[in-house]
């Protein structure tokens, strides 16, 4: 008799994003200790919130980024039909 080949577990992540965008009245000149203070206390927060509201979670990777959104655009671009996507017929 053989023997059944172990599951595979399926990956699963809860992704947030949040861009904090600064103000026209804000000063032209932002500090990066006062960036880096911001990024710390944010992820300070969000770390020790998370074991309350979202006990699965067995670690959090983060990105942090400095932005000058000199151009910020997003596209949705549709792709030719194909009977994989479920837009043209076998």
């Amino acid at each position: 008799m053989a023997s059944k080949p172990p599951a595979q577990k399926t990956p699963r992540a809860l992704e947030l994003r949040f861009v904090i965008q600064v103000g026209d009245n804000a000063p032209g000149n932002i500090r990066d200790s006062r960036v880096q203070e911001a990024f710390s206390s944010l992820i300070g927060g969000v770390t020790s919130l998370l074991p309350h509201v979202f006990p699965w979670a067995s670690h959090v990777y983060v990105e942090k980024r400095w932005l000058y959104n000199w151009q910020d655009e997003s596209d949705t671009i549709e792709l030719p039909p194909t009977v994989e996507n479920g837009k043209a017929s076998a």
